[in-house]
């Protein structure tokens, strides 16, 4: 899940960052991840990772079926 915060005016590599502005951003954050838990539908969440994971199942089955040689077409290799 992505939230996305107005930090305008703070550069993400600025490694002198004043106390005050670190605050600032802190507070930004804060906000941020308040909004974002209020908003926070669980159910729709757990939906979307059930639905995620169904997709991912199915992708490995097709994967395991793809890579899957028959024994007809097999050919033994001396080592």
């Amino acid at each position: 899940m992505v939230y996305c915060l107005d930090v305008k005016g703070y550069n993400w590599l600025d490694f002198d960052m004043k106390p005050e502005e670190m605050r600032a951003l802190f507070r930004i954050g804060v906000r941020g991840a308040v909004a974002f838990l209020q908003d926070f539908q669980w159910d729709d969440y757990k939906e979307l990772r059930r639905k995620k994971q169904e997709v991912v199942e199915q992708s490995e089955k097709m994967e395991s079926k793809h890579h899957h040689t028959p024994p007809s077409l097999a050919v033994p290799v001396a080592i």
